[in-house]
């Protein structure tokens, strides 16, 4: 299979629109030129490693910032019961 020109949409054109242009999902991972298809998995895998422990990390944040927020009058309330 030779290289044709991207004006007669056949070869290098079909393998752009394939490969190269980007996509509309926004899960989806580009092509990125020089890396194996392992290498590109593993990549893949990463970047969604990383999402996850992002995820993860905003998760306890959230709810250490509502846990604290519902302390204080919760610690109030059980303070004025103790007091009578």
């Amino acid at each position: 299979m030779g290289m044709t020109s991207p004006d007669t949409g056949y070869g290098i054109s079909d393998f752009h629109k394939a490969i190269v242009e980007p996509r509309r999902c926004k899960f989806y991972y580009p092509y990125d030129p020089g890396y194996t298809p392992r290498q590109h998995l593993e990549l893949q895998r990463e970047a969604k490693t990383q999402r996850l422990l992002l995820i993860g990390m905003l998760s306890a944040a959230l709810i250490g910032a509502l846990a604290a927020i519902l302390a204080q009058p919760i610690g109030q309330l059980i303070g004025s019961l103790i007091a009578r």
